[in-house]
């Protein structure tokens, strides 16, 4: 039995229960050729390259060119990437490999013996052998554990596909996020409210000398407590000074953009908003400063962001470098409040986490969610909202 039902049955378990895409090449078309296939994972901090090579169906030269083929793809991965990769080269015979080939294999391991972003793979199918050299990581022990699985399964329903490419589309096609619009609104008019907001309080403030907005507006525990509950909602639009203004603008535009592409006008409002309010919510239950800002509202746009990546990295792995940017600034936002004075980092960690959750029960198209996962997430959110408003009247009615 040839080796292409194996590739197939392991390809295919690869991007289903591990998250794999076939990786492209230049052109944008998948590397999928009859003795090898490249897939790739991309992850936070970790991007892994997974080479299954047809050992069976290749001559010693053919071998040796993909060897070095690997190193060199690496390489340039290397240079044009930020994230961390590592590279898994899987070589699959019927049974115990040619000498001269075993030999092309064994001088490519002890070469790279000091590249520890380099491991090779074994399969021997019918001995159900899987021989393997290189660091001991999560990824790779996974990967390995579907070698393994692999070399004892049935192969006849996979013979039936005679072209795995076909397979990859129908799972990339079922789990592709869908674009709702181009037409970018809501970001645009939430960042000219609150553009506005901050132009009439100062005018307010300089022709009255009393700063209305501030005053009424921000979060106060004391008066929340004393049934000012619209404080829960304003202070996500309204913002200390232009630099607050600014940034928290500059911020929204970044996240907002991409979010109000896949989820649409609505939705991004509703996460900009519930987002905020929750925010507001656990400033609320866990400090006592007074605060005001659109920070928790923005980094729940940002947590929509990271729903995106976590429920859908095909659209992800095609403009690498673009999703990596985003969601690094969206953590880079989280981290730096923790590391500056007179930041309400509750309210940004209560914002990003509500959008996250409204993400998860408003949806994306053609990403589809059992009812009870929404429903889980409705819970949670509830919960979480109900419970802060709990610990901050227990805590600051005394």
């Amino acid at each position: 039995m040839g080796n292409e039902a194996y590739i197939n049955a392991v390809t295919d378990e690869l991007i289903k229960k591990l998250d794999y895409l076939p990786a492209r090449d230049s052109h944008g078309r998948f590397m999928l050729e009859d003795k090898v296939i490249i897939l790739e994972k991309l992850e936070l901090s970790q991007y892994t390259i997974v080479m299954l090579i047809d050992g069976d169906n290749m001559d010693s030269k053919e071998i040796d060119i993909n060897v070095r083929m690997g190193s060199q793809y690496l390489d340039a991965l290397k240079s044009n990437h930020i994230e961390e990769t590592e590279l898994v080269q899987v070589f699959i015979f019927n049974g115990k490999p040619e000498s001269l080939k075993n030999l092309i294999i064994r001088n490519s391991i002890e070469n790279s013996l000091y590249d520890s972003d380099i491991s090779y793979v074994i399969v021997e199918k019918f001995n159900q052998n899987v021989f393997y050299w290189g660091k001991n990581s999560p990824n790779i022990q996974s990967i390995i554990s579907i070698l393994k699985q692999g070399t004892g399964m049935n192969y006849t329903s996979f013979e039936l596909y005679p072209d795995i490419e076909e397979k990859v589309y129908e799972e990339i096609k079922q789990e592709e996020i869908a674009p709702v619009t181009n037409k970018i609104r809501i970001t645009y008019i939430i960042v000219m409210i609150n553009a506005a907001v901050w132009v009439l309080g100062n005018i307010l403030r300089i022709s009255t000398g009393f700063d209305y907005f501030t005053i009424y507006g921000s979060k106060s525990n004391i008066h929340i407590i004393l049934g000012e509950y619209w404080r829960l909602i304003t202070p996500m639009f309204l913002h200390a000074d232009l630099m607050h203004l600014f940034a928290n603008s500059f911020s929204l535009v970044i996240f907002g953009q991409v979010v109000e592409r896949f989820y649409g006008v609505k939705k991004m409002l509703y996460i900009y908003v519930i987002a905020g309010i929750t925010g507001n919510i656990m400033s609320f239950a866990f400090t006592p400063n007074v605060s005001l800002g659109a920070s928790g509202a923005v980094l729940g746009v940002g947590g929509a962001l990271v729903f995106m990546w976590i429920r859908n990295k095909n659209s992800y792995s095609i403009r690498r470098r673009q999703y990596i940017t985003l969601v690094f600034l969206f953590f880079f936002n989280i981290v730096y409040g923790f590391n500056q004075t007179g930041i309400d980092n509750y309210a940004h960690l209560g914002g990003a986490l509500g959008g996250y959750l409204v993400s998860g029960l408003s949806g994306l198209r053609n990403i589809k969610l059992k009812p009870g996962k929404r429903t889980a997430y409705l819970i949670i959110l509830f919960i979480i909202n109900i419970f802060g408003l709990l610990i901050g009247f227990i805590r600051f009615s005394a």
